[in-house]
Order: C-alpha cells, then structure tokens, then sequence
C-alpha cells in the first residue's frame, strides 16, 4: 500500500513538473525605436525588442495597423539566423522573425519605412503616431528617438503619456520611459 501512494505522489509530481516545464512566457526587457522623419515625408523606422524567452517560440513579430503604407519592410536577430517575412493578418502587418528560440536571450530588428504618415496643416507638417500600443501586454522599458530633418528648436513635441524623461539631443528628441502592461505611448 506504501509503495503505490509513493508511486502516485511521484506520478503526480511529474506531471506537474512537465506542466511547468512546457509553460511559455516572455519579456521585453528593453524597447528601442528610432522614427527618422525625411523632408520628403518619408519616415524610416528602426524598432528593437530585447526578448528574455522561457520556453520555445518559432515566431517573434510586431504588428501594424493596415492603414499605414509600408513600402519597405526587413528583419533580422542579433544573435541568431532568422528568416524575415511581412504579412497581412487580420487589420494588421505583421512583420515575422521566424527560427526555432528557445529559453534565450534575442534581439529582434525591425526595419520599415512608412509613406505618407507625415501630414500637411495649414503652417505646420505633423507626424502623429502610437509607439507602442494599448494591446501589448507586456511592461518594457523604451527609448523612443524622433529624428528631425530641421531645426529642432521650431518643433512642438506632444508626447500622449505620463512618467517620462524627454532629452533633446543634436536634431533629435528622446524619450525614456517605463511602460507598464496595456500602456500606449503617442507623439504628435
């Protein structure tokens, strides 16, 4: 009778360790992404996730709203071979870094250029745009740099957060910030 409750309770054991070995989960422990602002109103954007991974993942994305034009899209990861592709999924792009991670350490690159995101008003041009959305529900610390093509003395930055560090720096902005889970963060 002993020895069939020591083989149950190993029995359970193991299945509950197989349950928690299989468990995926996923950080970003740090968030960075330059948009480079052209006179032609052309924006290039280059945005980098460090991912810490527990368990196996064969994808790493980011996704965009549809109506953006992106007319240029690649990718890569620092410390592997990974294979780039741009999709259309559901109201997104999704730009996919796909290869076989697991239990590591990644840097994901991302590179796009956008098209007529950059709008004429009346005095002025106005870039508008979410950095990082209210639908990621992952907290990260972000270094957002706007790049300006002119003086940027004559810009008025609007920054849609709270909790943050803004430096001017040569002709550009950047902002530093802890963002929490489901937090966007907007420039204007």
């Amino acid at each position: 009778m002993r020895n069939s409750i020591n083989v149950v309770i190993f029995i359970l054991l193991l299945l509950i360790s197989m349950q928690i070995v299989q468990a995926r989960s996923f950080e970003i422990t740090k968030y960075e992404t330059t948009y480079e602002l052209k006179t032609d109103g052309l924006v290039i954007v280059n945005e980098t996730l460090h991912y810490e991974l527990n368990g196996c993942f064969t994808e790493l994305y980011i996704q965009k709203p549809l109506n953006l034009q992106i007319i240029q899209s690649s990718g890569y990861c620092s410390e592997k071979n990974c294979e780039f592709r741009q999709e259309k999924i559901q109201n997104n792009y999704e730009l996919i870094l796909k290869s076989d991670y697991c239990n590591e350490k990644i840097t994901a690159n991302f590179y796009y250029e956008l098209n007529q995101t950059i709008n004429e008003i009346i005095d002025a041009t106005q870039f508008y745009y979410q950095v990082y959305g209210a639908e990621t529900n992952v907290r990260t610390n972000a270094i957002v740099k706007v790049v300006l093509p002119g003086n940027i003395d004559e810009t008025h930055l609007i920054i849609h957060s709270r909790d943050y560090s803004l430096q001017k720096e040569n002709n550009q902005f950047i902002i530093s910030k802890q963002v929490r889970a489901n937090e966007p963060i907007e420039i204007n």
